[in-house]
């Protein structure tokens, strides 16, 4: 081998080195957190980055050794979106605007429900209850119905949940909205009219047996 190939050889050597050093080991970025927001830093330039939904933002610029402080987000957060809120408990007076029809077909339940109030709905309760023909209950249970996206005001959507079990020859069943989960739509629809809080969560829908 030349003294021209050693060189080459060595000097790729080298490069690989600084490539490994940088981007692997111990990464080029160094990670943080303030608040609820992901930080990094990069290792070479001091950049500092904030992770928001739609990818990193620019965040000015910090040492390896500086400390993550509030008055970097200064002036940066108001041009982002706030966080995600968090999903509630619909009050009761928005749960008596849920209303739909359902079916047990072999041990799956299937519910349409719309969505009368002004909450954004991704999870509903329900309450099923299955009697004999002669009036003695078998079984009363609640099921929890979730969706990855949301039922928005004023329309509709179809819940899944398997139940279990499988209604026998002159069983009959019935069901009740019990509870949802939501955020509160901030475009301001306007949800339909409904009768005034009982007190009471009422049944929407007890059909005489499955359809």
């Amino acid at each position: 081998m030349n003294k021209r190939a050693k060189i080459i050889i060595s000097a790729v050597g080298v490069i690989l080195l600084l490539l490994f050093i940088i981007f692997v080991w111990p990464t080029r970025y160094r990670y943080d957190r303030l608040q609820s927001w992901p930080v990094r830093i990069d290792r070479i330039t001091g950049k500092t980055e904030i992770l928001y939904e739609d990818g990193w933002k620019n965040a000015g610029s910090a040492g390896e050794g500086d400390k993550i402080t509030p008055e970097m987000l200064e002036g940066f957060g108001e041009q982002q979106a706030a966080p995600t809120p968090q999903d509630e408990e619909l009050p009761r007076s928005e749960i008596f605007k849920l209303a739909g029809q359902s079916q047990i077909i072999d041990n799956s339940l299937r519910c349409n429900i719309y969505n009368g109030s002004d909450w954004m709905v991704n999870e509903v309760t329900v309450e099923i209850i299955v009697k004999n023909s002669d009036g003695s209950n078998v079984l009363s249970r609640k099921y929890r119905l979730n969706r990855y996206n949301y039922c928005e005001p004023l329309k509709s959507v179809e819940f899944y949940a398997n139940v279990g079990f499988t209604l026998e020859r002159g069983q009959t069943w019935s069901w009740q909205i019990v509870g949802a989960k939501g955020r509160k739509d901030i475009r301001g629809a306007q949800p339909s009219p409904t009768p005034a809080d009982s007190g009471e969560i009422k049944s929407i829908l007890t059909p005489g047996g499955n359809q």
